[in-house]
């Protein structure tokens, strides 16, 4: 009895795999019986079903530097879709990249001389951010903070890697750099791993860092909404401002006046396929990022838990056993120092700023801001003017109307959201991340 029962068991489950395989075939019988309509329909399944890679080949011979390679995205049914390039994935610094105008030929030697000259200092102000999000806002509330209040912004933020002049191109000159006062607001769009000035040890040198964060779905989505290279938000007006001369996209395409630019969807990309692309970062250089979403907050969330503000909260026993573990990617990538130093002047500090709060209560974000630039965070007065100031208003309801914008994006590409959302919590797990989805939904 139990041997037919078996030989039952065995015949259903030959009837349902020749079901599903006939549902596998049927294009393939349109396609034998109906000629080229038939191959339409197969082209069409296969869309359906195959998903976009990532595939690279070497650039050599083509005027990028060793290394320089040509990145698309490719499907089964044989679309191909090229990213600008080439690009350079392997080298130590966050440079422009080439869909920036940067010439992949000098990279090596620029990052040489950069790694050289570039000395942060204890007052040092740097804004370390993703492409699209936030930098620009953020850069706004501080220059005004440290300005005094609304209408008394100084110097916008300088990014070394792109605005120092190394043969004379007519930028910021390295003395020019060296004699700015205290504090000096810089900006940065490297991984914790491709940070300028880093002790040998790979740890970050003594200075104030402001990381600023956003729900990765929105930010997947600004890139492909605005491209890279665009001025999508309105930049800062007061005459009484200082702003460096820029050659090419500053700070992931938030404020430009370069005229190249990658638009993936003016182009005519997929949203699936800039999305699968952005996610896996090795091409980032074509979004004006260096690595992944993942990799750029892996890294510095476990800097801001080693290095919180001072009186900040350090990492908990729990969070320092992950950094720690001898597997963990974190303490591979970014040194192996000890977790939760204590406060002192001259050490690295790490404030850590997520998108959707300074949207939704900017007063109280801009008080910890404040706070941690040495300023009176108390100064009611001062919070106000900066909050209410015409520019950062309308960097603020730009920001605000795109919130979510991620959702008409992913909706028309059944798994996408699921995929994006499983790889983005497999590479931040143990790091206490959680992100504002809206909807009152969340992603950690």
């Amino acid at each position: 009895a139990l041997q037919k029962l078996a030989e039952r068991a065995a015949a259903a489950l030959s009837a349902l795999r020749w079901l599903a395989s006939v549902a596998e075939g049927a294009p393939l019988l349109a396609a034998a019986a109906c000629g080229g309509g038939g191959l339409l329909l197969l082209r069409w399944r296969l869309r359906r079903r195959a998903p976009w890679l990532l595939q690279s080949v070497a650039a050599a011979g083509e005027g990028g530097g060793e290394g320089a390679r040509h990145f698309s995205m490719v499907r089964a049914d044989g679309a191909v879709l090229p990213l600008p390039g080439p690009l350079q994935p392997d080298l130590p610094l966050a440079l422009p990249s080439p869909a920036a105008g940067a010439r992949p030929h000098h990279a090596e030697a620029r990052c040489r001389w950069l790694a050289q000259v570039v000395q942060y200092r204890p007052t040092d102000v740097v804004l370390a951010s993703y492409p699209y999000c936030g930098a620009a806002l953020v850069e706004r509330l501080a220059v005004l903070l440290l300005g005094g209040g609304a209408g008394r912004g100084g110097a916008a933020a300088l990014w070394p890697e792109e605005s120092l002049s190394q043969h004379g191109e007519g930028r910021v000159t390295l003395s020019e750099f060296e004699s700015l006062a205290p504090p000096r607001l810089l900006s940065s769009r490297a991984p914790l791993r491709c940070l300028l000035s880093r002790r040998r040890d790979g740890a970050p040198a003594a200075a104030r860092y402001v990381v600023v964060t956003r729900n990765p779905l929105d930010a997947c989505s600004a890139c492909y909404r605005r491209g890279w290279g665009q001025t999508p938000l309105p930049a800062p007006s007061a005459s009484t401002e200082r702003t460096w001369p820029r050659t090419t996209a500053h700070q992931g395409g938030e404020s430009s006046t370069h005229s190249a630019r990658w638009d993936p969807r003016a182009r005519g990309w997929p949203f699936d396929a800039h999305a699968l692309a952005w996610l896996d970062g090795r091409a980032g250089g074509s979004f004006g990022a260096t690595g992944s979403f993942c990799d750029f907050y892996r890294g510095w969330r476990g800097a801001a838990l080693r290095y919180p503000p001072a009186g900040g909260r350090h990492a908990t026993r729990m969070e320092a056993l992950l950094l720690q573990a001898p597997g963990s990617s974190w303490w591979r990538e970014n040194g192996s120092d000890a977790v939760g130093v204590g406060d002192g002047a001259e050490r690295p500090m790490v404030l850590w700023l997520h998108l959707e709060a300074l949207l939704r209560e900017p007063g109280r974000e801009a008080a910890r801001l404040a706070a941690f630039l040495g300023l009176d965070a108390s100064d009611g007065r001062l919070i106000d003017g900066v909050v209410s100031d015409a520019t950062f208003g309308a960097l603020r309801e730009a920001e605000l109307q795109a919130l979510g914008g991620w959702r008409e994006d992913f909706a028309p590409h059944p798994g996408l959201r699921g995929r994006v959302e499983a790889a983005l919590k497999r590479e931040t797990r143990g790091l206490g991340l959680r992100y504002d989805l809206g909807g009152g939904e969340d992603l950690q």
